[in-house]
């Protein structure tokens, strides 16, 4: 019987450090010698051309994902901003449909009172086949954003407090809004957002749908 080498690697940078996680993790692999630096460049190669195959198709369809949650309250953009983007997208002939995870029920008032409907899925595979049928993607930086441009979603993902240079969800077609501040990112350095969280509030409707326009031409 022989022993599995076990390895314990950390699972992301120092907070103060601008690097983008996942691939400060897949150093971290290679350099524990868990997988080869020829065979992760092969796999990252791969996974880009599946994906991008797949951003391309799902322009075909008019449903475009709206999600206004995020894993904290501090990471979303106002919720009425998604209720005018959707009527603008409306606007355009697309079909927005809101999305929102088992923590986000606080939202669904704010939604609900303008007449439209709250989708959530039990089943994470669910989730994976109703994002398939979609056209894009908008919402925060959140785990449900990471998995839409996973799948090849294009995608617009609207960030705050959180630093797009360690957390922009890998995908062929991924934009970011962040509104140009002086100031760092703050979300995993300090407890709170600030009185006045400009980075969350002052991303305009116009922006995040240039972004849009960006990776959704119509």
């Amino acid at each position: 019987m022989t022993d599995t080498p076990c390895l314990r690697l950390p699972t992301r940078p120092p907070a103060r450090d601008r690097i983008y996680v996942a691939e400060f993790l897949l150093q971290q692999l290679i350099a524990g010698r868990m997988i080869e630096a020829a065979g992760a460049i092969k796999l990252v190669s791969d996974w880009q051309q599946q994906h991008t195959l797949k951003a391309v198709r799902s322009i075909d369809t008019l449903k475009i994902i709206i999600h206004p949650g995020a894993g904290s309250v501090r990471k979303r953009w106002p919720p009425d901003r998604f209720l005018e983007l959707a009527q603008v997208l409306e606007e355009r002939g697309l079909q927005p449909q809101f999305v929102c995870g088992p923590a986000e029920f606080d939202l669904d008032a704010v939604i609900k009172n303008q007449n439209r409907q709250v989708h959530r899925f039990s089943e994470l595979t669910d989730l994976v086949v109703w994002f398939e049928s979609a056209g894009a993607y908008i919402g925060n930086d959140s785990g449900i954003s990471h998995l839409a441009a996973f799948l090849g979603l294009p995608c617009v993902v609207i960030f705050g407090p959180t630093d797009p240079q360690r957390w922009t969800p890998p995908g062929p077609r991924v934009e970011v809004v962040r509104p140009e501040l002086e100031c760092s990112p703050c979300f995993e350095i300090e407890p709170h957002n600030c009185d006045k969280p400009v980075c969350v509030t002052d991303a305009s409707l116009e922006s995040v749908l240039e972004a849009f326009d960006g990776v959704y031409p119509i």
